[in-house]
């Protein structure tokens, strides 16, 4: 099987469904859900409403680094960041993800990247994990890099202990440039089985999740909209006559 590129654009990298897809898909969304996630517990904020000059100061008291940025273009940035988790929610969908040259600049300003992070403005591989890294917390890094940068979906990754020093550089490059915030845990005193815990349940869970959207839509085909989930059930003889199994 041909390995995908780090310069690869995201859209080019998902233009066929196949068990790379479905891995990396799975990766980036567990981040998204922990950035989210922190934003609502930590910060009280939602992503998907514009952030305020009172929000921006919270958002910047745990990511300092993002300081260099105009609240316009931290707007931006999370919009960004927005497009990232939806087009990884949904296996079948394909769509470019842009960056503006300014945030690209400011971004590379504050860490060198090693591979494009865009092509004509359309993120690369390389660029989704790029900005990615720079909203996250520093423990949300090792499983993100361990389980996105990997050689099995790319071919500039070497294989064994190249593979884990790489993934080791890139961790200690971009720890002083995410976000300062500590795990959000009821029970510090089993903070980190609880972390760990959960890491792997979302590991599991989202590739399960998608390859039974895979085994709903049987098709490798992507497209810029998709269906439900209940809709490509609806194409199983099996629930035509159990409509409460199909709601769950």
């Amino acid at each position: 099987m041909v390995k995908f590129s780090l310069n690869d654009s995201i859209d080019s990298v998902y233009s066929v469904v196949d068990k790379d897809v479905l891995g990396i898909k799975a990766a980036v969304i567990n981040l998204c859900s922990d950035i989210d996630r922190y934003f609502r517990l930590g910060l009280s904020i939602d992503i998907c409403d514009y952030i305020d000059e009172e929000q921006y100061d919270r958002v910047i008291g745990l990511f300092p680094s993002l300081s260099c940025m105009s609240i316009e273009q931290f707007n931006r940035f999370i919009n960004m960041i927005k497009n990232i988790r939806t087009i990884n929610a949904h296996l079948h969908l394909r769509k470019p993800i842009f960056i503006d040259d300014d945030l690209e600049f400011v971004l590379s300003s504050l860490v060198k990247p090693h591979y494009k992070v865009s092509v004509n403005n359309k993120l690369t591989m390389y660029g989704q994990m790029y900005v990615l890294i720079f909203i996250s917390q520093k423990y949300n890094l090792w499983p993100f890099i361990t389980s996105y940068y990997i050689n099995a979906y790319f071919d500039e990754i070497e294989r064994g202990i190249q593979q884990n020093n790489k993934q080791i550089e890139i961790q200690h490059l971009f720890q002083n440039f995410c976000g300062i915030g500590k795990p959000i845990v009821n029970d510090k005193a089993n903070s980190r089985e609880e972390q760990y815990m959960n890491e792997q349940f979302k590991y599991y869970l989202s590739r399960f999740i998608f390859s039974f959207e895979r085994a709903c839509f049987k098709t490798r085909k992507t497209f810029s909209k998709v269906r439900s989930l209940k809709s490509g059930l609806s194409d199983y003889y099996e629930f035509d006559n159990d409509e409460e199994a199909s709601k769950l």
